[in-house]
């Protein structure tokens, strides 16, 4: 949760900085948020432009 105030000290202890990180939410102002911070921090990050609902509007699968 990008608006949690751990978030960053949170993303430290889970991810991996040689891994790359693919950040998503449901419109895609959340996770561009979080991708930007972890990308300050040295992260490679993914994010999910436009978040889940357009790309469910596309058609894309997800699995549930």
């Amino acid at each position: 949760n990008i608006f949690d105030d751990k978030f960053s000290a949170a993303a430290d202890e889970i991810l991996d900085k040689s891994r790359p990180v693919a950040v998503y939410c449901k419109s895609g102002r959340r996770s561009r948020n979080a991708a930007r911070l972890l990308v300050k921090k040295g992260y490679t990050v993914y994010n999910l432009d436009k978040g889940i609902l357009n790309w469910i509007d596309l058609g894309k699968d997800i699995e549930k």
